[in-house]
């Protein structure tokens, strides 16, 4: 039965991985939110949903040019 205590422990592995992805998703969104609060106090008019779906390449400017 090798095959089935290989595939438990890969299962296991994933289940591993899925809850540290859950972690570092929960954190993002927390910060995802201090980012909104700030940007709100900056731009009252801002609208999360306005760059909700856009990715800015690191180090771009996003919005200035």
């Amino acid at each position: 039965m090798q095959i089935v205590d290989e595939l438990k422990r890969k299962r296991g592995e994933v289940f591993g991985q899925i809850d540290t992805l859950r972690g570092e998703i929960a954190t993002l969104e927390e910060q995802r939110a201090a980012f909104d609060t700030i940007i709100k106090v900056y731009d009252p008019g801002y609208l999360p949903e306005d760059t909700a779906n856009k990715a800015f390449p690191r180090g771009a400017k996003a919005g200035i040019g």
